[in-house]
Formats: structure tokens, C-alpha cells, sequence
């Protein structure tokens, strides 16, 4: 990964940019993505436990969208 990153910089490439349009979009996305995990799955629906919790925390760490 470090010979990747130096290559890149020797390259001088521009650095990877996102309107905030697309940004908000993705986030968008992540929201309904979450919301429909949460609504399919019955544990999701239930009191907060530890298994909800990891659920729930494997969702958002499996996403590139930022947390809600």
C-alpha cells in the first residue's frame, strides 16, 4: 500500500474530491440502506441488546457512507 501511496504522489495526481451533492446522495442512500436492515431484521426492532448493538455496528462498518 505505501509503494501505491508514494507512486500516486510522485504522479502527482489530483486527490480523489466528491461534490457535496454526491456526498449527500450516498448519504441518502446509507440512511435507506440502514432503514431497511432495521426493519427486516426482528432484532433490530427490539429493546437495545449487545446483539442489536454489533448488528447494527457491522452495518455501519461495512458501509463507505459515514455514520448516521
Amino acid at each position: 500500500m505505501r509503494r501505491d501511496v508514494l507512486r500516486t504522489q510522485r504522479r502527482k495526481l489530483p486527490p480523489f474530491t466528491m461534490t457535496p451533492e454526491t456526498i449527500k446522495k450516498e448519504k441518502e442512500r446509507g440512511r435507506k440502506v440502514f432503514r431497511e436492515i432495521s426493519n427486516n431484521i426482528p432484532v433490530m426492532r427490539e429493546p437495545v441488546s449487545a446483539l442489536r448493538m454489533t448488528l447494527k455496528a457491522l452495518a455501519q462498518s461495512t458501509s463507505w457512507v459515514p455514520a448516521i
